[in-house]
């Protein structure tokens, strides 16, 4: 019998099959893709679902490293063709049908997805298809550098700035090409300051995670602190109390280049349209990356894997009520963004 990629999901319609993984699988940012209006937040819900199939390859390090580097190329040519995908999701059952997890379920049930993928205008998908891409072939590059189960360290700043291009700021562009689609509000001016802006906005983002999450991340044996960072201790000693002091100063540098990418983040968002979904979308993980990034510097709980550095609750829902409420407001999003600095 000749199996074909499902014309319906049995899932509901794809709003409804999104509103479901995604606080599963990206907590942080399914507060955000619910501030999103109508026609942008199915395509850039199903991104990010996509993008978390990426991620999960990324992550399955059981697997062998030549069966990981065929669900990259496998993905890859999914993202292209309905037949590629239903053999890529036929794959993904097999794999992970019988493991425990949200991600683990997402794969196993990824058909649905590429069922509401290829459901998507063309317009939209041949926006996606290029970002994810390249999101997926940069993944397999660096995901082939960790062998052996050894510790996989980043070389220096540009290495720094070549992974979180293709793990954020691909997202980045992809959103920023979704915006210009679907706000009317856009102008040629605009675009462009956008378009300049965009990688940073991502990377901030992307760069605050990496500061907050340093210690697990390097159990489980990935070092985004890069190794020219570590001039004074091996990347090895990281979670080692003896070398504390000289770690937290590292980590400043990364902090450093965090704030940096953050403010013109700020720029970035503060360009969309003011009364756009796009800017209140954008808006929330800012503040809410703003604030995480005030308790980081100088803390040693970051080098702590028992440990999480994270704001408050009652912090974040202030911060998704005062973007609902205030996100049309320049100023209003300037001073709060200035105040969660001095948390």
């Amino acid at each position: 019998m000749i199996r074909v990629l499902n014309t319906r999901s049995n899932s509901g319609d794809s709003k409804q099959y999104a509103d479901r993984w995604l606080p599963r699988v990206s907590r942080s940012f399914a507060p955000s893709i619910a501030q999103l209006g109508p026609p942008l937040q199915k395509p850039v819900g199903l991104a990010y679902l996509l993008c978390r199939v990426v991620d999960t390859i990324e992550d399955s390090e059981k697997l062998e490293p030549q069966l990981r580097e065929r669900l990259f190329d496998e993905f890859r040519r999914a993202l292209l063709d309905p037949n590629d995908a239903l053999a890529f999701t036929g794959h993904c059952t097999e794999l992970w049908s019988n493991q425990q997890g949200d991600e683990a379920a997402l794969m196993a049930e990824a058909q649905d997805l590429f069922t509401y993928y290829f459901e998507l205008p063309k317009v939209e998908r041949e926006i996606l298809q290029p970002w994810i891409d390249e999101m997926a072939e940069g993944m397999k590059r660096f995901a082939a550098r960790k062998v052996d189960n050894l510790l996989m360290v980043l070389d220096d700043e540009e290495d720094l700035f070549r992974y979180c291009h293709y793990v954020a700021g691909t997202v980045g562009g992809l959103l920023t090409d979704l915006f210009i689609l679907h706000e009317s509000d856009i102008n040629s001016q605009t675009r462009a300051g956008l378009e300049e802006r965009a990688e940073s906005f991502a990377q901030g983002l992307q760069q605050v995670n990496m500061a907050k999450d340093l210690a697990g991340d390097h159990l489980r044996g990935w070092q985004f602190l890069p190794r020219s960072f570590c001039v004074d201790f091996d990347p090895g000693e990281l979670l080692q109390a003896r070398v504390q002091r000289r770690v937290l100063d590292a980590h400043g540098r990364l902090c450093d280049l965090a704030e940096a990418e953050l403010s013109r983040g700020l720029e970035y968002t503060l360009l969309l349209p003011p009364r756009s979904s796009a800017r209140r979308f954008c808006t929330l993980p800012l503040l809410l990356a703003r604030a995480t990034f005030d308790l980081l510097r100088n803390n040693p709980d970051v080098l702590d894997p028992q440990k999480k550095v994270k704001i408050e609750r009652s912090l974040t829902m202030e911060l998704i009520q005062f973007t609902a409420l205030n996100s049309d407001d320049d100023d209003a999003i300037k001073k709060r963004y200035r105040a969660l600095g001095r948390v």
